[in-house]
């Protein structure tokens, strides 16, 4: 609603302002692998709505909103532009007249008012107050000088980024080195993004892109690291990826159930913890395969949970099949806990499991959906 818009607006409006915040946003998020590209998305969700069309049949009313909102978001990118470079200037010890002649500190001037939500808001003061905000003050003039950046850089030169002396008193120089260790940074985690893009159109691609790059070790282990420890993977793909019957594959596919500790849990729980993951691909042998290497794991994590991993494996599949019976709304017809029962009659090396273990197995399946597909 316009009402949320303007709120969140004018939150990021004091952000803007804050060219620190700004820097400390892009050093820690964007140039961290771990972390969302929050300055990015800052900078581009605001371009967005600057440059956003007008609705073309609008009553006078709405269209002044929605023009007061465009002026707004292009408030707060001039300000950050404002900050950023007050910040520069305050880091490297550069004073205001190096750039003495120039107009970018001229605020970009504000709508007189804010359209009504049921009342006014008067913002006639607002570009003055930003500009200040953007200079790193309280509004008095020259206070960014007392402004020094205190994000640390992991990898880079001590010398750029051994505390605020050392970025103030090394200048130019310190500057250079920090900056190209931030580009560094951010160049390792735009490339490391675009193999985790290729990974979720095509898998091995991706994999083979990202050990190109010495970004991604090319042992079976690494990879299967990889796999259960990268967010933004799609998931589907990676249980198509560990279905795969090559080589190298299947070592991966082994190295990743290997790392899944199954000790002490219910069978079912076991299942969901192991699809947790990954998506069971729809390929009968690679669902087969998976399945194959659960049961083993499984049993060796519980020892006399079964006479074998064979029994293990046989229960699983049927578990798999179960969970697609009782929640899948085409099947008419559901199974019953009895039909359960008899579908796995000796599967225990020629006996049946306790009837008490395979009814409560079945009503937690029943009540509890195992996702293998994507949600």
């Amino acid at each position: 609603s316009y009402s949320y818009k303007v709120v969140v607006l004018r939150c990021l409006r004091e952000v803007c302002a804050d060219g620190q915040l700004l820097v400390d946003l892009f050093v820690n998020y964007d140039c961290d692998l771990g972390s969302s590209n929050l300055f990015e998305r800052l900078v581009s969700g605001l371009v967005k709505m600057a440059q956003a069309a007008l609705p073309a049949s609008s009553e006078a009313a709405q269209l002044q909103q929605e023009q007061w909102l465009r002026q707004e978001a292009l408030q707060c990118l001039a300000s950050a532009s404002q900050a950023l470079l007050a910040w520069y200037r305050a880091s490297t010890g550069q004073g205001l007249a190096a750039l003495e002649g120039t107009d970018e500190d001229t605020p970009l001037p504000h709508l007189s008012s804010q359209p009504s939500m049921g009342g006014t808001h008067n913002t006639s003061n607002s570009g003055s107050n930003n500009a200040a905000a953007a200079a790193g003050g309280d509004g008095e003039p020259g206070s960014a000088s007392t402004s020094k950046p205190s994000t640390p850089l992991a990898g880079a030169p001590s010398a750029a980024v051994g505390g605020d002396a050392s970025w103030a008193g090394a200048g130019a120089a310190g500057s250079a080195a920090a900056g190209d260790a931030l580009n560094k940074k951010r160049a390792y985690k735009e490339k490391w993004q675009e193999g985790i893009t290729l990974f979720n159109s095509k898998p091995k691609k991706g994999i083979a892109l990202l050990q190109k790059e010495d970004m991604l070790g090319r042992s079976p282990e690494a990879v299967a690291e990889f796999l259960a420890k990268t967010e933004g993977l799609n998931k589907t793909l990676i249980g198509d990826y560990l279905g795969e019957r090559e080589d190298f594959a299947l070592k991966v596919m082994h190295a990743y159930v290997d790392g899944l500790n199954f000790s002490g849990l219910e069978f079912d729980t076991a299942i969901r913890t192991f699809l947790q993951g990954f998506r069971l691909p729809g390929e009968a042998q690679k669902i087969d395969r998976l399945m194959e290497k659960f049961a083993e794991r499984f049993v060796l994590c519980n020892p006399g949970s079964f006479k074998s991993a064979d029994v293990a494996y046989v229960l699983a599949y049927s578990v798999i099949m179960l969970n697609t019976d009782a929640h899948n709304p085409q099947v008419k017809k559901k199974m019953s806990a009895e039909d359960f029962l008899k579908n796995n009659r000796g599967i225990n090396d020629g006996q049946d499991l306790p009837a008490d273990f395979m009814r409560s197995l079945y009503e937690r399946i029943v009540s509890n959906e195992i996702q293998v597909r994507c949600e």
